[in-house]
């Protein structure tokens, strides 16, 4: 198993344990190191909108959904050692400065931040007590290139099997990206969930349940990428899941 780098602990007043938090170059480092291991991972980059939806409550374009609800429950609900899940922190006070960046005054308060730990711990499936940043690759390319640049050509050269993504992404940026190579399934710009069974299938149809070939699936879909996640893990083996939100900055790095 990859070693830990405890960057701080969130003293977090409604839980009885602290929660270890690994800011971007931490969590880059910890992807970085479970590929290089050949270990079956995801990273599960939650949101304010999957715990919405986990909620029942719509979220963006989103209606709700029992199916839905309960899908995006049972993707909170899985661990591994080697699924990264992240939580959206976004405040400067309880240990991660790098989200001051990004967000501004528009940080959450302690008591908003406590609520997302409330809501979403009966649906994480353990303690919570390991998060990895959701900002990584976004802080990193603005903040730190370089750092970002190393990752993105280390991803590139790990055999990116499959990239499952919004239609409008030019699949010149992808294969610049993530190799010649990569196979692309093409996703909906907005409420990708309704066609999570054709997506899902396609899926399967470009790429082989078994496989000796240890690969790479980037996920660039949204609510619904968790989801799929979610299902396409049980199916298939010596893989790793990396959950990516597209930005024209990465693109522009190289």
């Amino acid at each position: 198993m990859y070693k830990k780098i405890a960057v701080s602990f969130l003293l977090i007043p409604t839980a009885c344990h602290s929660i270890t938090y690994f800011k971007s170059i931490e969590t880059l480092e910890a992807i970085k190191t479970i590929i290089q291991h050949k270990k079956k991972g995801a990273l599960l980059r939650f949101g304010d909108g999957d715990l919405a939806l986990a909620n029942g409550i719509r979220s963006g374009t989103h209606e709700f959904r029992e199916r839905l609800q309960k899908e995006m429950i049972e993707a909170f609900g899985m661990n591994d050692p080697y699924i990264l899940k992240t939580l959206p922190f976004f405040n400067y006070e309880f240990g991660d400065p790098e989200v001051e960046f990004f967000y501004g005054k528009q940080q959450l308060t302690k008591k908003k931040y406590n609520n997302v730990l409330r809501v979403a711990q009966p649906i994480w499936g353990a303690e919570i007590e390991n998060l990895y940043s959701p900002l990584a690759l976004a802080y990193t390319s603005i903040a730190m290139p370089n750092v970002c640049i190393d990752f993105l050509k280390f991803l590139r050269n790990q055999n990116c099997e499959l990239f499952v993504g919004n239609h409008t992404i030019p699949p010149g940026h992808i294969q610049l990206l993530f190799g010649q190579e990569c196979k692309i399934v093409k996703t909906q710009s907005k409420s990708a969930y309704n066609y999570i069974d054709k997506i899902h299938r396609e899926c399967l149809q470009k790429i082989s349940k078994q496989s000796t070939d240890y690969r790479v699936i980037i996920v660039c879909c949204g609510n619904a990428g968790r989801v799929l996640i979610k299902i396409l893990w049980p199916q298939l083996e010596n893989v790793f899941f990396f959950t990516y939100s597209y930005c024209m900055s990465f693109y522009n790095l190289f």
